[in-house]
């Protein structure tokens, strides 16, 4: 995953703060409870408001995690060490041990549950979309996902206080992508992908400078512009 989907505390060397993890999802694609638990909070949006501008309506849902699935999923806490320039692993006041976690699912586009609906592990919530999402800017992932996020107590506008790297708890494969020059002097693109554990589980090379990867670059490049002029799909780098 790309540096700009991950845990990041400006302060650490990041651009920005970012207080969840960005999970790639085509739009509409279900979205299901982690654990068990109880939707605490849903923002929702009018369909109005969403034909109208959607990028502006970002709605999410906040799941409290039962007390009977709170010890299991603690227990899912491993060890993991940051792969991008200021990612981090836990913010101010975030408390492993708390009795109270919360899971926010954001960018959705349908929801499916209601505040004060026990649902449980496995159950569908809603539907993956974009709303919320800016196109055209420089500041996150502008493509569809799922913005994930743990926290120990349910606050808002705080940067990371009381939040965690999601990896911590999350099965998920990250990347990191270089730009290197071979031994015959030609520019290379490598992507390194990272296991579960944070071990290099793969490598990809591509050579920039063939003509057919030249090609695929402009037409990636052409794709994004019309992308972002219309307002839909976008795919990113």
């Amino acid at each position: 995953m790309p540096y700009n989907a991950v845990f990041l505390d400006k302060k650490k060397g990041g651009s920005r703060t970012h207080q969840g993890l960005d999970i790639y999802a085509e739009e509409g694609t279900l979205t299901y409870a982690c654990v068990d638990g109880e939707i605490t909070r849903v923002k929702k949006s009018s369909q109005e408001k969403l034909d109208y501008d959607e990028d502006d309506c970002n709605q999410y849902i906040v799941l409290k995690i039962s007390q009977e699935s709170l010890e299991l999923f603690q227990k899912r806490r491993k060890k993991y060490e940051p792969l991008h320039s200021g990612e981090i692993i836990e913010g101010p006041s975030f408390d492993k041990s708390s009795n109270d976690l919360y899971l926010v699912y954001m960018h959705m586009r349908q929801i499916f549950v209601s505040v004060g609906q026990v649902v449980s592990s496995g159950q569908p919530i809603g539907t993956t979309g974009r709303t919320g999402v800016k196109y055209g800017n420089d500041i996150g992932t502008s493509g569809p996902h799922i913005h994930f996020e743990i926290k120990s107590k349910d606050t808002y506008h705080d940067g990371l206080t009381n939040r965690c790297n999601p990896s911590l708890y999350l099965d998920v494969e990250q990347y990191k992508i270089k730009y290197i020059k071979n031994e015959q002097g030609k520019q290379e693109k490598v992507i390194e992908i990272y296991d579960y554990n944070g071990s290099v589980s793969e490598i990809k090379r591509s050579n920039l400078d063939s003509n057919e990867n030249l090609k695929k670059q402009k037409e990636r490049k052409e794709k994004g512009n019309r992308t972002k002029q219309g307002k839909t799909k976008f795919e990113d780098e």
